[in-house]
């Protein structure tokens, strides 16, 4: 028998075994064939999930040799809390709900690290429901992206709550300290929890988190 065998070859080898050819068998023989047939029933078991394993993986998701930078993501989860009155501050409130002021905070903020806009940013006004409001369910705010030709900027807003969420991810590097002293300049931001990580093969090669309140 040669030293090493294809998967095939060993199911071969392992049911003749089993099968003892035309000789009866001895005791210690059977042992021996009930053993080898036990290893043919795994083997093809194991060829089998092989081949299943193959049908379902494709080449695509092999990763190539030469990785690519896929850029900076910035993530910033802010409130904009009035320390005076333990509540959120009322002039932040009023332009996390204004889709007009955050618009055009959103496309002076990308300009602002250097990037280029396809599409300027699009606000939407979420409606407010009473019923959640007097559940202590906040509700309403603002919603919107613009689009770079490098990837998008986003925000989503909680003004009831003084509370906004904001990403930025652009496979051109940017000053992520330019991008947090806007919020806190322009949106009021007094504390909040900053993830800044840079992209390569969909995994972290830098992962950051920051937690800062002024």
């Amino acid at each position: 028998m040669a030293d090493t065998m294809t998967l095939d070859e060993a199911i071969e080898h392992a049911q003749t075994v089993a099968d003892g050819g035309d000789q009866p068998l001895e005791e210690g023989d059977v042992v021996c064939a009930d053993n080898h047939a036990q290893l043919a029933t795994w083997l093809r078991e194991l060829r089998t999930r092989r081949a299943a394993e193959q049908a379902v993986a494709p080449e695509v998701f092999h990763r190539p040799t030469q990785g690519i930078n896929f850029g900076r993501h910035l993530i910033v989860e802010g409130w904009c809390w009035c320390a005076e009155t333990n509540a959120p501050d009322p002039e932040a409130a009023r332009l996390l709900n204004s889709p007009e002021c955050l618009a055009e905070a959103l496309n002076e903020i990308v300009q602002l690290v250097g990037m280029d806009i396809l599409r300027p940013a699009d606000m939407c006004q979420v409606p407010l429901s009473p019923s959640r409001v007097e559940t202590d369910e906040d509700d309403g705010g603002v919603t919107g992206t613009v689009i770079l030709t490098t990837s998008h900027g986003s925000i989503h807003t909680w003004p009831l709550q003084g509370q906004f969420a904001f990403d930025l991810f652009s496979c051109r590097d940017f000053d992520v300290d330019v991008v947090v002293a806007f919020l806190k300049e322009r949106l009021g931001m007094t504390g909040g929890e900053i993830i800044n990580f840079k992209r390569e093969h969909s995994a972290f090669l830098k992962n950051e988190l920051r937690k800062y309140n002024t």
